[in-house]
């Protein structure tokens, strides 16, 4: 004996199968919208935050600029006459502007006359960028690890320390080549603006920035 349907169930059959597939169909359609929904708005997070970070560095990094150049147009810099005033004028600025881990001014040869807490003082800086890259105009560095520096300033974490070198060749009135002055800026102030930025973005998805090295790919901010 046949099992025969009705017409009512047949059609009730077609109909759920119908929206059954109707179901997964857009599902998957709505399901690939999500994505890359989720994708752009990801996509315009990660643009706006490296933006952000990318300008907020170069503000920075100009301010520190602007403040090594105006040092440098100073008339007692630029005399280098007097070791011990410049010496206390070079402590003045950083503890104004504690960015600056490290300042001295350097003779025609580069070695060092004055500087933060007479660090390096008397000491031959001739074959650091900080000197040899700045003897024709401002100079401003990659971030690269402390050489001279690294046993003679403090350092409470025990990591190595990482500084940007910003330096500026010093004239005399008749234009006459006379030294350098040089800094050494704390890499700290580039981790302090990171956490700002990361405070402020703390509702959004989990946010990590990466600072790239252009000289060699090493990564030289990001999540340990």
């Amino acid at each position: 004996m046949r099992f025969s349907l009705s017409l009512r169930t047949q059609l009730s059959i077609i109909f759920a199968g119908t929206t059954i597939l109707l179901i997964f169909i857009f599902g998957i359609v709505y399901g690939e919208r999500s994505i890359k929904q989720v994708e752009v708005e990801i996509g315009n997070s990660l643009s706006e935050a490296a933006y952000l970070m990318e300008n907020n560095l170069d503000q920075y990094m100009w301010s520190r600029y602007g403040e090594t150049i105006m040092l440098s147009s100073l008339s007692d810099i630029r005399q280098l006459e007097d070791e011990q005033k410049i010496g206390t004028m070079l402590n003045q600025t950083q503890s104004t502007f504690p960015a600056f881990s490290w300042i001295g001014l350097t003779d025609q040869d580069g070695t060092v006359i004055a500087s933060t807490d007479s660090i390096l003082k008397g000491v031959d800086i001739s074959e650091r960028p900080v000197y040899s890259e700045a003897l024709e105009k401002t100079f401003i560095g990659d971030v690269h690890e402390a050489v001279l520096l690294a046993d003679l300033l403090p350092n409470p974490t025990g990591e190595a320390m990482k500084f940007v070198d910003i330096s500026t060749p010093i004239y005399d009135d008749n234009n006459d080549f006379m030294g350098v002055l040089a800094t050494h800026l704390s890499w700290e102030w580039v981790e302090e603006i990171e956490a700002s930025m990361l405070d402020s973005l703390k509702n959004r998805d989990s946010i990590e920035f990466l600072i790239v090295s252009k000289i060699d790919d090493v990564v030289i901010l990001g999540p340990d």
